[in-house]
């Protein structure tokens, strides 16, 4: 099963949506600039995968950093590497074309990212609120 990754952490750790196997992704809709590296795409994911449950509901999000390296990874202690891929997510753009349920065309631009922030030990992140 490509679904399954192997961790190394505990899963029962996990709560909420980090406990999902897959999410659904209008992937035909959304085109991502620029080029990410396989942990940013993993990053990306597990934040996805995170926020998923409130995605329309909260402003922002928080994960475990160190959960979160893990996830993704990271040597838990290696900051810099996950403020680098945080970043990185940040300056990539995702652009949009599409038509809703009436047909009309809508096209946009964002941030993946709008902001993410590293603090005692707890990552906040959110998404802009056009996506």
């Amino acid at each position: 099963d490509d679904s399954m990754v192997e961790h190394g952490f505990d899963e029962d750790r996990l709560t909420g949506a980090l406990t999902r196997e897959t999410v659904k992704k209008n992937v035909a809709a959304i085109h991502i600039s620029g080029k990410l590296t396989l942990l940013q795409r993993k990053l990306s994911n597990v934040l996805l995968l995170n926020a998923y449950d409130t995605l329309t509901s909260a402003r922002s999000h928080t994960i475990d950093a160190r959960t979160l390296a893990m996830m993704v990874g990271y040597n838990s202690n290696d900051v810099d590497s996950l403020r680098a891929s945080l970043r990185a997510l940040a300056e990539t753009v995702a652009e949009w074309d599409m038509l809703d349920e009436q047909g009309h065309q809508e096209w946009g631009v964002s941030a993946l990212l709008s902001f993410a922030k590293l603090k005692n030990g707890v990552c906040e992140y959110a998404y802009s609120p056009a996506l």
